[in-house]
């Protein structure tokens, strides 16, 4: 069974959020006017070893996000084998639409991804997932999670909590991994200007303690450059 694979480094993220926090206005976001409309056309993410659906039934995305997810996952396991799967929660309902508490989910562009560190199985989830404080992050996988998911080319934004945020830049600098320059183009200052007109960026919102928040671009399967 899937669910036996999320052993001590389990991956963790809550499911159900009360989504991006105040400061987030995604619905007039200039990326976000899509030429799709209700009912949308998504798909289902297909089972797989890679990853572990919570709710199926709330496993409906864009077919770049989809896509996102497969390549993302098949990259992780290629870089850490041995990994658990990707724990996957919310992306959408079959036809989209509003799916409480969620205020990012009714599109297929939204998906929520569990974070490297819990030590519980999935089975112990029932009312969503924990929260981890930073010093509980694995951080080179869930790092490992944020540059696959990156390296599409297909993401808008990553949403997390500052504190994990933190944590990931400082080892990030002290293993000499990336840049100066590098960290500032993927981890933006809470004030840097136009922020939320940036793409592919990795930044705060309240209630990411849990799981990473990942929005995809309109684009469709024929513009994805995964790689």
């Amino acid at each position: 069974m899937l669910a036996a694979l999320l052993t001590a480094s389990a991956i963790a993220g809550r499911l159900g959020p009360s989504e991006d926090g105040p400061a987030v206005a995604e619905a007039l976001h200039p990326l976000s006017a899509c030429d799709d409309v209700y009912p949308f056309d998504l798909v289902q993410l297909p089972a797989s070893d890679f990853w572990v659906e919570f709710r199926p039934e709330h496993a409906w995305g864009t077919p770049t996000m989809v896509q996102v997810l497969e390549e993302a996952a098949q990259r992780l396991t290629l870089q850490h084998p041995g990994s658990p799967p990707l724990l996957v929660g919310d992306i959408a309902q079959q036809h989209g639409g509003n799916l409480p508490p969620h205020k990012t989910h009714g599109d297929g562009r939204s998906a929520d991804i569990g974070l490297f560190g819990w030590s519980g199985t999935v089975d112990g989830l029932h009312g969503g997932f924990p929260k981890l404080r930073p010093d509980e992050l694995d951080v080179e996988r869930t790092w490992a999670v944020i540059e696959a998911l990156l390296a599409t080319g297909q993401v808008e934004h990553i949403l997390l909590d500052q504190g994990h945020i933190d944590r990931i830049v400082t080892w990030l600098r002290e293993t000499g991994r990336k840049s100066p320059a590098e960290l500032a183009r993927t981890f933006p200052p809470l004030d840097s200007p136009r922020l939320w007109s940036m793409t592919s960026i990795v930044r705060h919102a309240e209630d990411h303690a849990e799981h990473l928040h990942v929005r995809v671009l309109c684009a469709g399967p024929g513009h994805f450059s995964g790689t």
